[in-house]
């Protein structure tokens, strides 16, 4: 794919019974479907495609368009080091609408510094980077929600594989 792909993420598209599946929009819309992340791929207009899911989607969703360019360099970056997660924790990316005027102090661990299941380790432009770790059977914080309430926007995180996914799909279509 060229420089002028974009990525497309949408939030929220999957809560309450809501029947909409990413295979048929992208398919509908001419995307390339990163798979059941709603996530997609894009040569277009990203505000085209932004105007045709508004009209494509029978709810509102929030919708991320990221220029591929500006994930390459992130995952250049290596925020989370060459080396695979430990056991039990996810690497994940908030992406927020845009990088915050005044961000949270970080690294900040929720529920505390010992007994933490997500803990935000950077803030790069417009993405958060944290770690999350399940304590007991049920899962009581994720880095979306807490990210959000940190900083008072709205948005969309992914697993870090998702993040390299996108890169991979992009190289392989071009």
């Amino acid at each position: 794919m060229s420089d002028r792909v974009t990525a497309i993420f949408l939030r929220a598209v999957n809560v309450s019974g809501r029947t909409v599946r990413p295979k048929d929009l992208a398919a509908q819309l001419g995307l390339v479907n990163i798979g059941a992340a709603w996530t997609f791929l894009t040569k277009e207009d990203p505000e085209n495609v932004i105007r045709s899911l508004a009209y494509a989607i029978p709810f509102d969703v929030d919708v991320f368009a990221i220029p591929l360019q500006e994930l390459a360099e992130l995952v250049a970056e290596q925020p989370f080091g060459p080396h695979p997660a430990e056991d039990g924790v996810k690497r994940y990316v908030t992406i927020l609408p845009e990088a915050p005027a005044s961000p949270f102090g970080h690294p900040r661990r929720i529920p505390d510094w010992d007994r933490w299941e997500v803990n935000v380790i950077a803030l790069r432009g417009r993405f958060a980077l944290s770690l999350h770790r399940r304590q007991g059977p049920r899962l009581r914080y994720y880095p979306n929600q807490v990210i959000e309430k940190a900083l008072g926007v709205s948005a969309t995180t992914r697993n870090w594989n998702t993040i390299q996914t996108i890169l991979k799909k992009a190289r392989d279509s071009s």
